[in-house]
């Protein structure tokens, strides 16, 4: 389910999401948006897993040397 939201965007941003828009990246400013929540999404993802998977490693390398 959708839901809509609203926000305030600086001038230069709203520039640089029309300038996508515009050159066809996106079909609309909406989905330009979107698509940067997601990737911003994902990273934050691949870095909380990333840091388990290191915490996994020093733990076991660790219980390995004793």
């Amino acid at each position: 389910m959708n839901q809509q939201t609203f926000l305030r965007v600086d001038k230069n941003l709203i520039d640089v999401i029309d300038a996508l828009v515009l050159e066809g990246m996106f079909k609309s400013r909406s989905r330009a948006i979107k698509a940067a929540l997601m990737g911003f999404i994902r990273t934050k993802n691949a870095e909380r897993v990333r840091a388990i998977y290191e915490e996994f490693i020093s733990e076991a390398i660790s219980n390995f040397r004793r």
